[in-house]
């Protein structure tokens, strides 16, 4: 019996002690990866108080199970660090979890710089058609009625801050929408016209060899050249809320000669400067 008891005491040691040596080769790559290394009590020889010498210690994992009577521990880790494994969630899992995740925040940068332009081109329109409506507007001269001040193509920019409640001064161009006399039912007639200002509420316009006359006093005008010859019929008396529009080019002109005088209401703006062509960029 004593003999025995000895040899199974002599194979639990060789066990024990196998064991031993595969939890301190785990433990030393555990601590390679997660901490720096340390000398192990098996590889120093100095045992825990209260253990038989050759017993490891509890340690942070549990043990790798083994094949069997004096067998060696299965590999299960794979080739994946400890680092950047998740308990729990297998190293093909998390590989393919990553890529979702790179690919859903692709998703929705692209998204959100979509729906961020989306908002800049929406608001610029918005603010375009406030300028527009509002402030600004340029147009086209499609005739030479205003010539030499404005030739056929230029294109000015018109103030809309003008307010209907106020009068534009005397030698203002203004844009104005077509006053119902002037070619009535013509659907080639232009919806806008660009002409000077030249009569006021209360005035009488006349002429007199060949210049304009305000309530029989001559105009000056400078926006006209020497030899431009006005020629008004008969007296035109301006109304109340009204005003009185020439074109420079006096001769070939349709103004209000044609068409009499125009309620203020029918005024778009002022022009205040010719932006194209550039080598006829200036101020009105």
């Amino acid at each position: 019996m004593a003999s025995d008891a000895i040899l199974v005491w002599d194979l639990q040691a060789v066990e024990l002690s196998e064991w031993a040596v595969t939890w301190s080769s785990m433990g030393e790559r555990n601590r390679s990866v997660s901490r720096p290394a340390t000398s192990s009590p098996a590889a120093t020889g100095d045992a825990p108080r209260g253990r038989p010498s050759g017993i490891p210690s509890a340690g942070p994992s549990s043990p790798q199970p083994l094949s069997g009577r004096g067998g060696r521990a299965s590999d299960t880790a794979g080739s994946a660090s400890p680092g950047d494994v998740i308990p729990g969630i297998s190293t093909g899992g998390q590989t393919e979890r990553g890529l979702g995740l790179r690919r859903g925040r692709r998703g929705v940068s692209t998204g959100r710089w979509i729906a961020e332009w989306l908002v800049v081109l929406t608001l610029s329109l918005l603010a375009a058609i406030g300028v527009k409506t509002y402030a600004f507007q340029a147009f086209s001269i499609p005739s030479a009625s205003m010539s030499p001040t404005l030739e056929l193509g230029d294109r000015v920019l018109v103030s809309k801050l003008f307010s209907a409640r106020s009068m534009p001064d005397r030698g203002d161009v203004v844009v104005f929408r077509r006053p119902p006399d002037y070619r009535p039912g013509d659907p080639s007639a232009p919806s806008h016209l660009i002409k000077r200002v030249i009569g006021l509420p209360g005035e009488t316009i006349t002429s007199s060899s060949d210049r304009v006359m305000v309530d029989g006093e001559p105009l000056s005008e400078p926006w006209l050249g020497d030899d431009v010859k006005t020629l008004i019929n008969a007296p035109i008396k301006v109304q109340p809320g009204h005003i009185l529009v020439l074109g420079d080019n006096r001769e070939l002109s349709e103004d209000g000669r044609f068409f009499g005088t125009i309620p203020t209401e029918l005024v778009e703006g002022r022009a205040v400067a010719t932006v194209w062509p550039l080598n006829r960029l200036r101020g009105l």
